[in-house]
């Protein structure tokens, strides 16, 4: 029993001119060159919708901070799981504007809330320049009966028994669903006023309980997958068929290899070409980092949010009902961590020390 909802925030924005060139200066001369693109600049800076967004939180009386990442760099991390620590994050974003300015391009807020038994995570992601026709931010909400989160120690046994009238009943699927549409809305509207002149559009999904219950055969908590091969039956994976026809194999060899594995290549191999260039920069004992490896690391970092974005998605990925974790291989799905210039360093004098 999983609900869903993501919110598409369009905020105000000014379109964005491409620079001249020397015919657009030519042509200037007798008539209006239009030198509009099909990008638009938000006026309000990503920081300003995160302290605006602070805002519609409060009146939801959600203070509980999960993470702040600006740019790629996690400028927040609630690993203690701290209740109460939402300030704690707006300061270390306030240091950070200190030292690096406010001239980010994408800023990704988490944080998490319960109430009446519902637990709720909310992400927001800001880009400060988006195509015409993509929205400006996006929130994305997802609530889970808290019941559903196995205890420490619970049998797999007990974990059924106690889960089971929670799924098979509809009455309490019904509340939970009305439940959560309601704690939607109440952000929506709460939204709505930190966001004047901002337009709002919602989407709501729901893994429904029946769907639930019919996995209730399975024996509770999955345990951890084992590296020898299980029969279908014993897996909390739904049975899938692996068995490629003729006429994929041929649809594969025309269309290429699919999308997430041209972007794993596209990762490793820009990984590589900055790791060599440190490399290169510890062997000459530069001290300083070249400005084309830093913008390298943006684009690869870019690429990465693009592939934890869409890889599920592309994979197809099933979920555990029991945790809600989505899996990969029967592993459980980690995305891939954006890289840092200090991580990529230690690599390359680790390598010169080899070598």
């Amino acid at each position: 029993m999983r609900f869903v909802s993501r919110i598409d925030v369009f905020l105000p924005g000014d379109i964005v001119e491409r620079a001249p060139g020397v015919w657009d200066r030519f042509k200037s001369i007798w008539q209006p060159v239009d030198l509009g693109t099909d990008r638009l600049r938000d006026r309000i800076e990503g920081a300003t919708f995160v302290y605006e967004f602070r805002g519609a939180l409060d009146e939801l009386g959600i203070d509980n901070a999960r993470s702040l990442v600006v740019d790629g760099v996690t400028v927040f991390h609630d690993a203690r799981k701290v209740e109460g620590d939402l300030p704690d994050l707006l300061l270390a974003l306030s240091d950070h504007l200190s030292l690096f300015g406010d001239r980010s391009q994408e800023l990704r807020l988490s944080v998490e809330h319960e109430e009446a038994g519902l637990h709720v995570v909310i992400d927001a992601s800001v880009t400060s320049e988006h195509g015409k026709d993509a929205p400006s931010a996006r929130v994305q909400v997802v609530g889970q009966p808290s019941e559903l989160n196995p205890r420490r120690g619970e049998s797999a046994a007990d974990y059924r028994a106690r889960i089971e009238p929670l799924v098979s009943d509809s009455k309490v699927a019904t509340t939970l669903r009305l439940q959560f549409g309601a704690f939607v809305s109440r952000l929506q509207e709460a939204l709505g006023r930190a966001f004047t002149e901002t337009r709002f559009e919602e989407s709501t999904e729901v893994q429904d309980a029946a769907a639930l219950a019919s996995e209730l055969a399975m024996p509770g908590p999955a345990p951890p997958p084992s590296r020898h091969a299980a029969p279908a039956g014993d897996t909390a994976v739904p049975a899938r068929n692996f068995t490629i026809s003729a006429e994929a194999r041929i649809g594969a060899l025309i269309s290429g290899p699919p999308p997430y594995a041209v972007r794993l290549r596209k990762i490793e191999d820009l990984e590589g070409e900055l790791i060599a260039a440190l490399c290169a920069c510890e062997r000459a004992g530069a001290s300083s980092i070249p400005i084309a490896v830093a913008r390298r690391i943006e684009e690869v970092n870019g690429l990465i949010r693009d592939h934890n974005r869409f890889y599920p998605v592309e994979r197809n990925l099933p979920i555990e009902a029991a945790t809600g974790q989505l899996l990969d291989m029967g592993e459980p799905w980690k995305p891939r961590a954006a890289l840092t210039i200090d991580g990529l360093r230690t690599q390359a004098r680790a390598r010169v020390a080899r070598d």
